[in-house]
């Protein structure tokens, strides 16, 4: 009974925190529920599914947008007519290498045509530095 006392706020927090998740889970979660479940009864006395519905108003949005009559005389007033482009040409730049994880000073050359060439210092037993160069041909 001990461990209760001691841990009496730490334990009450966690048990509140989790009866508050499982509420809003319960009121405001997703419902599991397949879609095609939910049904609307249109004023034909057809029934229709929420993919039906949805599908509806995106019609009826589009044919609202088709309906949409613009007022073309504004393109002849004179203050739009004295609007002035400004726009500047976009000059064609090079498109880049071939493979794009080449390195920079080898772009054009395959990669199997490449060798690589490593220097390897090493120390000899008195403390002196022996040079090696090792060539590997990647073909």
């Amino acid at each position: 009974m001990n461990f209760f006392s001691k841990y009496k706020k730490i334990i009450l927090t966690i048990l509140i925190t989790i009866v508050l998740f499982f509420a809003y889970s319960f009121f405001f979660g997703e419902s599991s529920q397949n879609d095609e479940l939910i049904t609307s009864t249109a004023s034909t006395g057809t029934s229709r599914t929420a993919n039906d519905v949805v599908g509806a108003e995106i019609i009826q949005a589009l044919n609202h947008i088709e309906a949409l009559k613009l007022d073309r005389t504004i393109f002849e007033d004179p203050i739009y007519r004295s609007l002035i482009d400004r726009s500047q040409e976009i000059e064609p730049e090079p498109v880049g290498k071939n493979n794009p994880f080449d390195p920079i000073n080898t772009s054009g050359v395959s990669s199997r045509d490449r060798t690589i060439q490593i220097e390897v210092e090493d120390e000899n037993e008195e403390g002196q530095e022996e040079g090696a160069e090792v060539t590997e041909d990647l073909n």
